[in-house]
């Protein structure tokens, strides 16, 4: 048992190693480091194969809820490639140049004002799925920095999350728990939410002119 939390130990931090700096692609590094650890259970720990397939999607007794969450994802990350190719995120794009009229300070508000939306209807990862080939198209088309964008959009879209009872998994699992109601959740989270969104927004759109070159 020892052994086997101590090499599953290394894998993690050479896997996180390995993709912080880029020595290999990170989707092989995150497969190796999988493929070591199942083998490391199969043999060392004696795991039946049975038992790491519910690790992996989940049970009947919970509803095989792993398996429904990376069924979403993969989905979801098939409908946003057939989108890029089909030039939904381009007209998208345009749309929303047209009407910032191409001001960063503008833009910078849509783009808050989407991310909001969205992580408050769905959850964190797919809200991030949809935005960010939003965000380097624009970026694209504009011939400027997107790195401004994305980071005001990975601290928003955890604002967004916790406006409703239903915009994260952690949210829904404590108000099942707690037997909170919708409306209780909004009134005593949301609230306060919709507060550190705006001076979120403020923030960032003042920092946002101080660093942009006049």
């Amino acid at each position: 048992m020892l052994i086997s939390t101590v090499l599953i130990i290394i894998i993690f931090i050479s896997v996180i190693l390995l993709i912080v700096t880029d020595k290999i692609n990170r989707a092989v590094a995150s497969l190796a480091g999988a493929v070591i650890c199942f083998f490391i259970l199969i043999f060392l720990e004696e795991y039946n194969f049975t038992k790491i397939v519910e690790l992996l999607i989940g049970n009947s007794r919970d509803g095989f809820v792993n398996l429904h969450s990376i069924s979403l994802i993969l989905a979801m990350m098939f409908i946003v490639q057939i989108a890029h190719e089909s030039g939904l995120f381009q007209f998208i794009a345009l749309s929303l140049i047209k009407m910032s009229k191409a001001k960063p300070i503008r833009l910078m508000s849509f783009f808050c004002a989407i991310t909001l939306i969205l992580s408050a209807i769905l959850n964190n990862i797919l809200t991030v799925i949809v935005l960010i080939p939003l965000t380097i198209t624009v970026s694209r088309i504009l011939n400027i920095n997107p790195s401004p964008y994305i980071l005001t959009q990975a601290i928003l879209v955890n604002i967004g999350g916790t406006f409703f009872s239903i915009s994260s998994i952690p949210n829904i699992l404590i108000t099942n728990y707690a037997e909170i109601s919708f409306i209780q959740f909004f009134l005593n989270v949301g609230t306060l939410s919709i507060i550190v969104f705006i001076f979120t927004l403020f923030f960032f759109i003042i920092l946002f002119e101080l660093l942009t070159p006049k």
